[in-house]
């Protein structure tokens, strides 16, 4: 068993993942001391490509009474990637606009931003939109949340995943086209989006110089094409 994708030592812990708690500190300080350095490393200020660093990935929510935003949380995760060397602003993502963690707050990183896939992953019938899905009230927002940093979009849009025995990527390819791009990439332009990243690109394609606005939209079908939309 996989777990879902969760490493084996979180079942051996008794701590709470994406907390204080000394055991889940203890476990994941193995990690964040192997991989920073070598991040550090490729740091712009080194000559390297790293621009922004993202210390949590999605922390939106928490359940079963532990505390969210956790303050203590965050600052020391941050606190632990400056020790180790980076210097370059750090970012979040948070699932939806939910303000946490933006500049302001109490435990804030440089450039607040969020994600987004406001289509969904219903591939069934692609000329389906879900009602209210194109969000006119983005910039509103932004100037609530984080009025003093440019509108990031860390995470958008750009397919949709089919499961076993599903419609197929054909219909993921017609779901999420040129008239999707079209309609919802703009938006994002028209709210204001100075930071957007579409998630996410075929590893191949990394070959390509890839700017931070990533218009492209790659795809890959059952029988291995690469889609430009």
């Amino acid at each position: 068993m996989t777990g879902g994708g969760f490493p084996g030592w979180l079942q051996r812990i008794s701590g709470n993942l994406r907390t204080p708690d000394a055991d889940y500190q203890q476990a994941s300080r193995h990690y964040i001391e192997s991989i920073t350095p070598i991040i550090a490393k490729a740091q712009i200020t080194n000559g390297g490509p790293v621009i922004l660093f993202q210390p949590e990935n999605e922390y939106s929510a928490a359940i079963n009474n532990v505390t969210y935003p956790d303050a203590d949380y965050m600052n020391n995760l941050m606190k632990q990637f400056r020790d180790l060397g980076i210097v370059v602003p750090l970012i979040n993502n948070v699932a939806w606009p939910n303000g946490a963690n933006a500049p302001g707050t109490d435990a804030p990183v440089d450039i607040y931003g969020h994600d987004s896939y406001p289509l969904g992953m219903n591939c069934t019938d692609p000329s389906y939109w879900l009602d209210d899905a194109l969000p006119t009230d983005w910039r509103k927002t932004h100037l609530e949340q984080s009025p003093n940093t440019p509108y990031m979009l860390v995470e958008y849009q750009g397919g949709a995943f089919q499961p076993w025995g599903g419609d197929g990527f054909e219909k993921c390819a017609a779901f999420t086209n040129h008239e999707f791009e079209r309609v919802f990439y703009k938006n994002n332009i028209a709210a204001g989006a100075t930071i957007f990243n579409v998630y996410m690109v075929r590893a191949s394609a990394m070959k390509r110089s890839l700017t931070t606005l990533i218009r492209e939209d790659l795809r890959r079908d059952q029988l291995g094409q690469s889609r430009t939309c």
